[in-house]
């Protein structure tokens, strides 16, 4: 598993179904869904449809994945981390750092070679026991696409 579907799966955001649009060549329209289940109701909600063909729909349309772990969500990510506390990084072996009381000891990404998206997610995973709750649920929504700071 990579660090950032380990970052998804502690913010509670592992299966997520998406239903995706096509509205034309240039518009793509992502709903995202918590459970399968829920995402045959909206379809069945939002198209007047009724099961059978909201299934039908999903097998073609549908996937479960993770949502994608944008440049946004990782910048704010790190904007709302560091209100807390200071975060190193180090372009091209992105090597980052979490400083705690003594500024000598920092969490580092276990392989220097990540690219910094895993990077990232490893920092946020080895610190999520100690995040407040407050600061758990920012990184969840963020990730979730409901907070742009």
């Amino acid at each position: 598993m990579s660090e950032v579907e380990k970052l998804y799966e502690n913010a509670g955001l592992k299966n997520l179904w998406v239903e995706r649009y096509s509205v034309d060549s240039n518009i793509e329209i992502e709903h995202w869904h918590k459970s399968y289940n829920d995402m045959l109701k909206s379809m069945m909600k939002n198209n007047d449809w009724d099961r059978k063909t909201a299934i039908e729909i999903a097998k073609k349309e549908c996937k479960n994945e993770l949502p994608p772990f944008t440049a946004e969500k990782q910048l704010n990510i790190l904007k709302t981390l560091s209100f807390r506390q200071g975060i190193l990084l180090k372009q091209h072996r992105f090597f980052i750092g979490w400083e705690h009381q003594d500024p000598n000891k920092l969490i580092c990404s276990e392989n220097s070679d990540l690219i910094f998206e895993e990077a990232l997610a490893g920092l946020i995973n080895t610190l999520w026991q100690s995040l407040t709750e407050e600061e758990r649920n920012s990184i969840k929504d963020i990730l979730n696409g409901k907070i742009k700071r």
